[in-house]
């Protein structure tokens, strides 16, 4: 049974949260026992960045931001999915335009990217921007009078997060892969296999120029493995040799 209780909206709480200094924010090598929240200034703003992963049959969108603390060291925040869309980045560089943007990030997980630590924020994400918060309020009388206009970010450096979307593989038997290919013995990154009725499917590409060369989905029959030693290395073929006997 429901029952109504009057009076209750006026003492329910706008947002909860459990703020967690920069300083602080776990080891992302951990499983965090909680999600992360923060606060800071965003100090820059970036466009929607497309990243696609190699296992992936889309590109994601992204959005980073940088926020600052009031001791001014800075965080990535990296928005993903719908998350990166919903994220007004033009009405916040207006505002950021005029005075400091204060916001606090709630539901965020840490992240480790080419040793920068970050913040990753997915479903479970919200943000409070400029709202009438206890925190924020705080927050601003401790910043005094300094003030930076917002700035638009674009990814550079370590960590940052760069446009990277697949093209949809190509189909080719091996045969066809070898004909292509000049290099006889050239071995290939194995990336994913599986059966495919009596065919497994491999998923190669060049491990020497991962982010330029196609990506291969190769049909190959297990009678016919012989062929394949131009195409991937022994221990590749050792794995999809297991697949056989699993």
């Amino acid at each position: 049974m429901v029952q109504e209780m009057p009076g209750l909206a006026d003492t329910y709480p706008f947002c909860t949260y459990s703020l967690t200094s920069f300083k602080d924010i776990p080891d992302p090598s951990n499983r965090p026992a909680r999600f992360i929240d923060v606060i800071g200034t965003i100090d820059m703003v970036s466009d929607i960045v497309p990243v696609q992963s190699i296992y992936q049959t889309a590109a994601s969108n992204t959005r980073t931001i940088i926020l600052k603390d009031i001791l001014g060291n800075e965080l990535r925040l990296i928005l993903w999915g719908e998350h990166a869309l919903e994220f007004d980045a033009e009405a916040v560089r207006a505002m950021g335009a005029k005075e400091p943007v204060i916001a606090i990030f709630v539901g965020t997980l840490p992240k480790m990217s080419h040793g920068v630590k970050s913040l990753s924020g997915s479903s479970a994400c919200r943000w409070y921007i400029d709202e009438d918060i206890p925190d924020i309020n705080l927050f601003r009388e401790r910043l005094g009078p300094q003030f930076v206009p917002l700035a638009a970010y674009v990814p550079t450096g370590l960590g940052a997060i760069i446009p990277r979307v697949f093209e949809a593989p190509i189909e080719k038997t091996t045969q066809e892969l070898n004909d292509d290919d000049p290099f006889v013995d050239m071995e290939c990154q194995l990336h994913q296999v599986r059966w495919v009725g009596q065919e497994i499917e491999a998923i190669v590409s060049d491990p020497l120029c991962l982010r330029t060369s196609p990506v291969y989905k190769v049909l190959v029959c297990m009678a016919l493995t012989s062929c394949l030693v131009p195409v991937v290395s022994s221990a590749a073929m050792n794995h999809m040799k297991s697949l056989s006997v699993s």
